[in-house]
């Protein structure tokens, strides 16, 4: 899984989507 930063949650979740 690769992390990946979401400013509209404001934390750092961990996604297996590649986007």
């Amino acid at each position: 899984a690769t992390s990946m930063y979401f400013p509209s949650l404001k934390k750092k979740c961990s996604t297996e989507l590649e986007i």
